[in-house]
């Protein structure tokens, strides 16, 4: 199972983050519960922030030309 989980609602149009919290030892939760809100604060903080990128794909030109003959010739 995954600790962090980003989940991409394209209905509404949200990003929601998920984290998980490992509860089967009942010490501690407050404090694990803490851990697991910075945790995804951090992580809404990165996705916030604008990146730079630059590709390194280049265009070329070239000549299209369909490889079928035209509807008035004859196949």
């Amino acid at each position: 199972m995954y600790e962090t989980i980003i989940v991409f609602d394209h209905f509404k149009h949200q990003i929601i983050l998920i984290t998980n919290v490992n509860t089967t030892d009942k010490n501690n939760l407050q404090v694990k519960y803490d851990s697991a809100v910075t945790q995804l604060e951090k992580l809404r903080f990165k996705l916030s922030k604008t990146i730079s990128y630059k590709s390194n794909f280049k265009s070329v030109s070239s000549t299209i030309s369909a490889n079928l003959p035209h509807r008035n010739e004859e196949l």
